[in-house]
């Protein structure tokens, strides 16, 4: 059950058991202001900065216990910067990056211990939406996430069509782009026919004392939808 009073007010909703859920000020009939959930107990469960309806700012999600579980910042409603998930113990366990558009550009992965695991690598595109019209320049950006840009130098991304899907050989390539994971890699293309929806690619990096795993081949698939022109 919500209770919205006039503006200026604040906005409340309850549990079935009577005890407070829910609660943000409302201003000229839009959420403004520090909104605040509770678990049924009453210990707070997270509390986010909100301005005229959209996020905006820090918000933190607690465990019941009180710990903190999630820190995420917020502008105008996307996610910007590192979002940051802990243990129960309190131990930062994963974080994702953000850019300003709210795309996904990095993550890194903690042990159990809250150490840097960097075993598990793998592509981070910050593609276009699926609205590619014909005759569009359509551009996106790769990089490998959870990776040390320190090792991984000298890469190359390849394009291609296809995949030889047992040794992820590729067939007919489209490009060869190097660069390194610091920098990332960026490659542009025309829609040129309606029914395209497909480019595959894939990262390999020249590292040393690196075993094949860590070299590559990183694959990834981009995935997309040609219109008609405007």
């Amino acid at each position: 059950m919500a209770i919205c009073c006039s503006p200026g007010d604040r906005e409340v909703e309850y549990y079935p058991s009577g005890k407070k859920k829910f609660e943000v000020p409302v201003k000229n009939g839009k959420w403004n202001g520090k909104a605040t959930g509770y678990f049924e107990s009453g210990a707070v469960q997270g509390e986010m900065m909100y301005v005229d309806n959209q996020k905006e700012g820090r918000a933190v999600e607690y465990y019941e216990s009180g710990g903190v579980k999630i820190i995420t910042s917020f502008h105008q409603n996307r996610k910007v910067g590192w979002t940051q998930y802990f243990s129960s113990r309190g131990i930062l366990q994963d974080e994702f990056l953000f850019d300003s558009l709210g795309g996904l550009v990095d993550y890194h992965e903690y042990d159990s211990l809250g150490q840097r695991d960097l075993k598990t690598v793998a592509p981070i595109g910050h593609f276009i939406p699926d609205t590619i019209r014909q005759g569009d320049n359509v551009k996106f950006f790769v990089r490998l996430g959870n990776a040390d840009s320190t090792v991984f130098k000298n890469g190359t991304l390849f394009v291609t069509s296809s995949f030889d899907s047992v040794r992820y050989q590729p067939r007919d390539t489209l490009a060869a782009i190097h660069s390194d994971n610091a920098k990332g890699f960026s490659f542009s293309f025309i829609a040129r026919q309606k029914g395209e929806n497909t480019l595959n690619g894939f990262l390999v990096f020249d590292t040393e004392n690196a075993d094949s795993l860590v070299r590559g081949p990183h694959k990834f698939v981009y995935v997309f939808d040609v219109r008609e022109p405007r």
